[in-house]
């Protein structure tokens, strides 16, 4: 069966993505508050340069709204984190022509509260920068990604899964960029990728 996505009601503000009805009295409302930390360190290192990325985001978000059974719920709260390393070595040069550039990723998604791992996802990615000549430049690159995916609840499914389902995904994603320097003012450029849009927990 395919379930329509849920009508739009013009009196939700923010909630719109609810399938019932939510109304102006007790001001139904989200706020949510975003917390981003990174430490970067990069040193030289033979003909490139390494460099380690840690980093951490953080949501808490407070939902006001109407239940399905149409009762009033005032800052219900739930948060989120997702955290992670970059490790890189960059900017390799070689043959004079080619700028190379090699990396793997590590991060995890998740609830704190409740499945602290609902997403691991774990990539590789190469890139070379091709110089021909003076004016054009080409840079080919492939990135991989491996996901493993917990549980996921789902509002609009028939139920609220809690246990049993796992799932993973993999794949290569290529690109490919070209540039040309018309003059000392002016730079052409045509790109073409696939891309691997990351879930949020």
């Amino acid at each position: 069966m395919i379930r329509p996505y849920p009508k739009f009601y013009p009196d939700r503000d923010q909630l719109r993505h609810l399938d019932w009805p939510q109304y102006a009295e007790n001001d139904p409302h989200w706020d949510k508050h975003t917390t981003y930390l990174d430490a970067i360190l990069q040193v030289p290192l033979g003909p490139g340069s390494a460099k380690v990325h840690g980093f951490f985001t953080g949501g808490r978000r407070w939902t006001s709204m109407y239940t399905a059974m149409g009762t009033f719920e005032e800052d219900f709260f739930v948060d989120d984190e997702t955290r992670g390393i970059i490790a890189e070595y960059r900017d390799i040069n070689l043959f004079e022509s080619h700028c190379v550039t090699v990396g793997a990723e590590y991060q995890v998604m998740g609830w704190p509260d409740e499945n602290p791992a609902i997403y691991r996802v774990k990539s590789a990615y190469i890139q070379d920068v091709i110089s021909l000549g003076d004016r054009w430049t080409v840079t080919p690159g492939v990135r991989y990604y491996h996901v493993d995916m917990d549980t996921y609840f789902s509002q609009f499914g028939t139920g609220w899964p809690t246990e049993g389902k796992k799932e993973d995904d993999d794949g290569f994603y290529p690109s490919l960029k070209v540039d040309f320097q018309a003059t000392s003012d002016t730079a052409l450029y045509a790109a073409v990728s696939r891309s691997y849009r990351l879930p949020c927990p």
